[in-house]
Parts: C-alpha cells; structure tokens; sequence
C-alpha cells in the first residue's frame, strides 16, 4: 500500500471514491473546521487504520 498518496492508498483498500468524498463531507459537516482538517489531512494513520478495519469488517 502506498500510503505517500492518499488518493492511491483509497484506492488500493477498494474504498469508492464517491463513498470516500461522502464520509470528507460528512466529517467537515460534523466537526469544527480545524479539527475535521486535521483529521481529513493526515496521511498514514487514518489510512492505516482505514485498512485494518476494512478487513475486520470483512472478516467479519
């Protein structure tokens, strides 16, 4: 997983880029600016934990 580019990473964790933009929104929606661009900018932790859970949930 290359997890330098998120838009990559997304990708390669089979997670719909329109799903993806959604659950952005639905963040910037519920959270304080700051906070949901703190959250939404950072790279390889949510991402990695984006792939954890997706297979937790596949295994499910």
């Amino acid at each position: 997983m290359d997890l330098g580019d998120r838009a990559k990473a997304v990708e390669q964790l089979g997670v719909n880029r329109l799903a993806h933009a959604a659950i952005v929104g639905v963040l910037k929606d519920a959270l304080p600016a700051t906070q949901a661009g703190l959250l939404v900018g950072l790279r390889h932790r949510p991402v990695a934990r984006l792939s954890g859970t997706r297979r937790r949930w596949l295994a499910g």
